[in-house]
């Protein structure tokens, strides 16, 4: 059975563009896999420099935390990313989705913006 469906001029566009785009929709269940070991795993920091601009500002880091609870290392985000994409290798078979959403993870992750139920701020990567 065929049915007839009527979208404004807006959700055409919307819809257009994610699909050539390539975009696809976000999976709760891996995000808050990779939360939890984010969680678990690291702290969210910041460490003073000097920015491009000549003023002061805020470089955020994370560190590694040890099997103690210590603080080991600290990372920036690259550091950070490369470690998620080796740990997560086997969870995706896209590698390219698997990098837009690592990366939109560690995004909502440090800013606190990962729902309970593992919701992304951008759940179309």
């Amino acid at each position: 059975m065929r049915k007839k469906i009527f979208v404004t001029e807006s959700q055409y566009q919307y819809i257009k563009n994610n699909v050539n785009e390539g975009k696809f929709p976000v999976d709760p269940n891996k995000v808050l896999v990779v939360k939890k070991f984010l969680d678990d795993n690291f702290q969210k920091g910041g460490i003073a420099a000097i920015g491009e601009d000549g003023y002061p500002t805020t470089i955020s880091i994370v560190a590694l935390k040890g099997t103690d609870g210590s603080l080991l290392k600290n990372m920036d985000d690259k550091q950070l990313f490369y470690m998620l994409q080796d740990k997560f290798k086997s969870m995706f078979d896209d590698t390219i989705k698997r990098d837009k959403l690592l990366a939109q993870i560690i995004k909502d992750w440090y800013k606190g913006k990962i729902t309970k139920n593992g919701m992304l701020t951008v759940n179309l990567i």
